[in-house]
C-alpha cells in the first residue's frame, strides 16, 4: 500500500490514523515505551 492508496481509501470515507505496534494497554506504559510503541506518524508507510 502506498500514499495514493491511502488517499483513495480516505476519500471513500475510511479513517486513516496512527496505530500501535503490539496492541499493548497504553495507560500502563512509561512515556519512553509509549513513544516507541506509537513511533512517528506515517513511519510504516514511509518505509514501504
Amino acid at each position: 500500500m502506498n500514499w495514493n492508496h491511502l488517499r483513495l481509501l480516505q476519500g471513500a470515507g475510511m479513517w486513516i490514523g496512527s496505530h500501535t505496534l503490539l496492541h499493548r494497554y497504553l495507560p500502563r506504559m512509561s512515556d519512553e515505551r509509549l513513544r516507541a510503541e506509537l513511533g512517528s506518524p506515517g513511519s510504516a508507510c514511509s518505509r514501504s
